[in-house]
């Protein structure tokens, strides 16, 4: 463990995160839009089949936003966590830079 190191390019953390946003809304959009066509099979799609497809939709759909949400959740831990190395790092320079320089070791 005393061996390990972590290596953290913060800007590329904060770019994975926003591109992981992106594409979490991309799908959620999707999904609304499938929403929507499901919803309107209603005016074309009549029967006990149409009604069975509709009620198989509605199943799954505590399942997709609990999904989504979960992924919104890692982004967010995403950028917490670049923001804590980015602290880090921002204090370890300012204590860098009181250290004196003329001290040999």
């Amino acid at each position: 463990m005393e061996q390990m190191r972590i290596r953290v390019a913060t800007p590329i953390l904060a770019e994975r995160a926003d591109s992981a946003e992106q594409k979490i809304n991309d799908i959620r959009n999707r999904f609304e839009r499938m929403r929507q066509v499901v919803q309107n099979s209603g005016s074309y799609w009549e029967g006990d089949a149409n009604e069975a497809h509709r009620r198989e939709y509605q199943e799954y759909q505590d399942s997709i936003q609990e999904a989504l949400a979960r992924f919104t959740e890692n982004v967010t831990d995403l950028r917490k966590i670049a923001n804590i190395y980015q602290e880090a790092e921002n204090e370890v320079q300012n204590i860098s830079q009181d250290l004196p320089l003329d001290v040999i070791i």
